[in-house]
């Protein structure tokens, strides 16, 4: 072991004992292997991020329905609207002509959605022509 010593403490004169040459390669090598460790730790994490951002990380354990996204009953769009306490229902902001109803989300059975439509006030006010409110366009699939 001495000769193992000497070799990579072979610049230590004689001023430290063989106690003190063997317990500073024991910490050395306990050191340099803790930072190894640590190393190829931190390495594994960012490799393993690495490939799931390249290759992605998305997988579903369902199956596909075979129905159109517009065909789907419990789905609706996402509607632009205000919460207001003074209405039953949020205020649509945004123009619902062009917005089928189902895709709302929500039914008032006293009155349409025309009823909620923020857009009727902003063309009484005069802005017709700015970009007050969102725009929601829907695009129903073709019966392919």
């Amino acid at each position: 072991m001495s000769d193992l010593l000497h070799i990579f403490n072979g610049h230590i004169k004689d001023w430290m004992s063989m106690d003190q040459e063997i317990l500073t390669f024991v910490y050395g090598v306990s050191i340099v292997g803790i930072v190894g460790l640590l190393f190829l730790v931190n390495a594994k994490e960012d490799i393993q991020k690495s490939v799931k951002l390249i290759k992605g990380g998305y997988s579903t354990s369902e199956r596909d329905s075979g129905q159109r996204f517009d065909a789907q009953e419990k789905i609706s769009a996402y509607v632009p609207n205000v919460v207001n306490n003074r209405f039953l229902f949020p205020l649509l902001a945004t123009d619902v002509r062009s917005v089928a109803d189902k895709n709302i989300g929500w039914v008032d059975p006293t009155k349409h959605y025309t009823f909620y439509d923020l857009s009727r006030n902003v063309r009484e006010m005069g802005f017709e022509g700015s970009k007050v409110l969102s725009t929601v366009e829907h695009f129903p699939a073709s019966e392919d």
